[in-house]
């Protein structure tokens, strides 16, 4: 993965690295062309000061705000002038000592996915998230990702693209070539690309769904290369 501070580019309101951008353009094409679906990235998240920037924001009213993170929870006052002013640090220990139920609608809890990974609803914790590894994309048409059909290509071929279905409403964004590097040292290779598959997804009832085989999967193509120049 390229280093994200000199590696990125925005897509509508979404800041996503640049090695995401072009795996899911090829993706989203490769829907297009096989289901005639068209998604686009809508939202995605680089770190937890956009998590605590949409957090901040839904605090209610009748929960106990101590009288330095008032200001730090205006809504016309930017996360920029919350780091520069250096009140950061403070607003996320206190957005992480409130529960659920601070928050106006309440976040919803956390599944457990069928890899036994804590998955969580957007937005959700500022604490362990595999959001806020910057790699977790939502596309327009979020209904479309909970169609079967489209949930059934989306397993069986974003895995191609290094992406995995993310609850039914995401992608996450795992990479072709660390999957390919764990189905290669695996023993069991079909197990593991199970494993990989249903990493994020709510249940098992998935498996059922996965035709692609580790062969195939090793033998693709990493997507981010396609279309471009070679010397």
């Amino acid at each position: 993965m390229a280093d994200a501070t000199n590696n990125y580019v925005q897509v509508n309101g979404a800041i996503v690295l640049t090695e995401v951008q072009k795996s899911f353009n090829a993706l989203a094409q490769a829907l297009n062309d096989d289901k005639g679906v068209s998604i686009n990235i809508q939202q995605s998240y680089m770190s937890k000061y956009d998590v605590a920037d949409e957090l901040r924001v839904r605090v209610k009213s009748t929960a106990k705000v101590p009288s330095n993170i008032t200001p730090s929870l205006d809504p016309n006052k930017t996360m920029e002038i919350i780091i520069a002013e250096g009140n950061y640090t403070a607003l996320e220990n206190y957005l992480n000592t409130l529960k659920a139920s601070d928050y106006e609608p309440p976040l919803p809890a956390p599944f457990e996915s069928a890899a036994r990974v804590q998955t969580y609803n957007i937005p959700s914790s500022l604490q362990t998230d595999p959001r806020r590894t910057g790699r977790l994309v939502i596309p327009n048409l979020v209904e479309v990702l909970k169609a079967p059909g489209i949930q059934r290509w989306i397993l069986n071929n974003g895995v191609l693209y290094g992406f995995l279905l993310y609850s039914d409403y995401g992608l996450y964004y795992a990479g072709l070539q660390a999957i390919q590097n764990k189905l290669a040292q695996a023993s069991d290779k079909q197990l593991e690309l199970q494993n990989i598959v249903t990493r994020f997804v709510k249940d098992a009832k998935a498996l059922s769904q996965l035709s692609t085989t580790a062969q195939r999967v090793l033998q693709a193509k990493p997507p981010a290369l396609e279309g471009e120049a070679t010397t």
